[in-house]
Parts: structure tokens; sequence; C-alpha cells
């Protein structure tokens, strides 16, 4: 039954993949001309520098690239702008598999894993764009492909016994450095988040034990030698971090103070699955110490560098000191608080229903989950199939990236006809 459901989700995933594709062979995003350049540099043998600025060293992590490239070189592919696109569809199938892994192993429940994999899919990837809400898009986008080594990594963290001194507990730590140096080569924020989910899993584990200091520096040693051709080039030359600071100052719409009320709409019903979870999880006692660890570290660091950036941008507050640390385009940590949300809400409704079995208050056990499922499955179909009306494409002045403009609609309701319209610019 669960792999029948996901399989389910893979289907559809692959249906909307292709009919979001059809007749459109340029990507829909402006980023993605960049990363065409970075792979196109690496078959070129340009391994350290930027396709972009002339006598500049490569600032973005390289993994995705290099994937792409090494398709291309095997393939023989004569046209690297097809393959980016196309790649897309199939890349991104990724995850939601492992999302679903992930969820079975923090909840140690197929049913709840479906159900989480159910909410990433038909309501994270069904509206808005997929940079600012997660879930599976048919496009190469880099800060979605690198959600599936984030998605392996937290089960690695979560199922590790208690941190020893002992060789295969070190081994443990090797693994899971290596996952998360692997994730920064791919993007930097999940990196970032899992940094701090693995120190915080393992303070709780250890009961703040001495050891810990051996065993996270094993974690950080491996992250730092396995991100070490991205890492060093960087460090070395831009010490003080980006010289061209318009893309990490970037913000959404959706995360600007003018649109704080409807940034808390969007949330709320991930806030209300995280209060649902906190009751019931004391009551079923059903998620172990470090998978509460890791999901309440994961919202936690994502939601503080949201509040970090409403913060600097009141009047007068900019300007300080700690509001020019570390800047990173905030709306990647608003994607991984949709993919927490989803694992949230997958276990709130999933423990719901097995409580209102259980008490006798639903017949039909069996049944109902099978309706619930459908449901869910039936709201995606309508919002990766609906006609597409009254779409449209703007392009934002004040950076020059395209935008969907949709009269309202949701985004999988009009995708494949902006992505005509995407279409249409890049080759006039």
């Amino acid at each position: 039954m669960p792999w029948a459901a996901v399989g389910a989700l893979l289907s559809l995933c692959i249906l909307h993949g292709i009919s979001a594709q059809r007749d459109v062979p340029v990507p829909p995003d402006i980023d993605s001309l960049r990363d065409l350049g970075f792979i196109q540099a690496l078959l070129d043998g340009n391994y350290w520098g930027d396709p972009s600025y002339a006598g500049e060293w490569r600032y973005c992590p390289p993994l995705v690239h290099v994937i792409i490239a090494a398709m291309a070189r095997v393939s023989g592919a004569d046209n690297l702008v097809l393959l980016w696109t196309r790649s897309g569809i199939w890349l991104n199938l990724l995850t939601p598999l492992t999302f679903f892994l992930m969820c079975r192993r923090l909840f140690a429940c197929s049913g709840t894993a479906v159900a989480a994999t159910c909410f990433y899919v038909l309501w994270s990837g069904s509206w808005y764009t997929p940079w600012l809400m997660g879930g599976y898009t048919p496009w190469s986008l880099t800060p979605s492909i690198a959600q599936t080594l984030f998605f392996i990594s937290i089960p690695a963290i979560v199922t590790a016994p208690p941190p020893s001194l002992r060789m295969p507990s070190l081994l443990r730590a090797g693994l899971i450095g290596l996952l998360i140096g692997l994730t920064l080569l791919a993007h930097l924020v999940p990196a970032v988040i899992l940094t701090v989910v693995v120190v915080a899993v393992t303070i709780v584990q250890a009961r703040c034990h001495p050891r810990i200091i051996v065993w996270l520096g094993v974690v950080a040693l491996i992250e730092l030698a396995t991100a070490a051709p991205y890492l060093v080039p960087t460090v070395l030359y831009y010490p003080a971090g980006m010289l061209n600071d318009a893309y990490s100052a970037y913000v959404e719409p959706l995360l600007r103070g003018a649109n704080l009320k409807q940034a808390v709409l969007v949330n709320a019903p991930g806030i209300l699955a995280f209060l649902a979870t906190l009751v019931l999880a004391r009551r079923r006692r059903d998620i172990n110490a470090a998978g509460a660890t890791a999901l309440i570290t994961w919202v936690s660091v994502c939601s503080a560098f949201i509040i970090h950036r409403y913060v600097c941008a009141l009047p007068g507050v900019g300007q300080a000191h700690v509001c020019n640390i570390f800047v990173l385009t905030v709306h990647h940590y608003h994607l991984y608080l949709q993919n927490a949300w989803a694992c949230l809400m997958g276990y709130a409704i999933w423990a719901a229903v097995q409580m209102a079995a259980q008490l006798g208050r639903l017949r039909g056990y069996r049944p109902a989950t099978a309706i619930v499922v459908l449901a869910f499955l039936a709201l995606g179909v309508r919002s990766f199939f609906k006609p597409q009306l009254r779409c449209g494409c703007a392009t934002r002045s004040h950076d020059r990236r395209a935008s969907f403009r949709c009269s309202g609609l949701p985004l999988g309701a009009c995708e494949h006809e902006t992505n005509r319209c995407f279409y249409n610019r890049f080759t006039q």
C-alpha cells in the first residue's frame, strides 16, 4: 500500500513534468542561464573560473553542474540547453522519493510518510513558485535538485547511535560529514540547516558528554574536506563575502514586509500542524528524541533566518552589523520550512485518523485512509492539470528576473502557458 501510493505520486509527477514541458525546450528561469554557463565551462575545461565574470573564481556550489556536465559528456548530447531543461523531470523525481524515505525514518510509520509525501507533492508543489514552496518541480532548478541530499542526510543523522569514540560510531560520523559536505557542494542553505541539526541531535543523544567534541570534530573535518573544492577558492579569494550582493539581498515578493499578512496565511497550516504535533507526539510518544530534535531544530533555523530578514528590513535596522553577516537569499530557508511543514502536516493528519479509529469514532479504517489519499491525489491532479487560463508573463525591471503573473490562479494552473511566454522571449 505505501509503495503503491508513492508510485502513484511519482507517476503524477512524471505526467505533470511532461505536460509542463511540452513544446518548451528552454528553462523557465533566468538563473538557469547562469547554471548553463557553469556547466558549459566545465565541459570546456574551465573548472574553477567564473564564465560570467572574467578573471573571477567560481562562486556557485558545483555539484549539480558537475552531474549535468557528466551526463552531457557520457550521452554525447549536442543540445545542452535541452538536456538541462528535460533532466529536471527525472532528477527531481528523487525529491519526493527521498522525502518519503526520510519521513518513514523520522516517524517509523509508512502511513505517516505517505501522508507527508502527499502534502509535499500536492500541497507544496501546487502553488507559488517551486523555489519558494518546495515540492516537486519538472524544472532543473539547483535548489530543488539539492533537496535530495538533504532528505538523505536527515535519516543518517537521526538513526545514528549515541556518539562514542568506538570505530563504528566514528565511521558513522564520517558518513554524516560526507553527506553534509556533498549537500554543501550542491547548495549552501541545506548544508547550514543540516550542520545545526547534527549538532543539536548529538548534544541531545550524548547529554552534553565531552566525547561529542571529538565526534562532531570528525563530522566537521569530513564535511569541510568534502566541500573543499568549493570552500577553499571561495574563502581564499572572497574572504569578505560576495562582491556583488544583489542576489543575496533579493527578497521574494511574498517575503517582503508589505506582504507579511499573506506570508503568515501561507504558513498558517504548517504552524497549526507544528502545534498539533507537539500535543499529539507528547501523548502518543511515537517520535523519538533524535527525530523530535531534528524537526524542531530544522523549523527553528529556517524561522530564525526568515525573522532575521524581516527585522533587518525595518527602518533604521538594516545597517546594523548583525544584518550584514552571512546574508543568504531568504526564500531558500522558506523552501525548507515548507518541507518541514509537509512532514508535520502528514504526521498530524495520520495521527488524527489513527486516534479516531482507535476510539471507535471512525468505522472502516482502511477505506477512510484510501479516501484521504485519493482526495489528495484528486487535488493534485486538479492543480497540476487545470486548464491554462488568463496566464501571462512579466519581467521585474529592478532585477530583470522573469516572474509569473497568473491572475490569482495557482502556479500549476498556468505554468505551461507561462513557460510558452518564456520560450517566446528567449527565442526572439
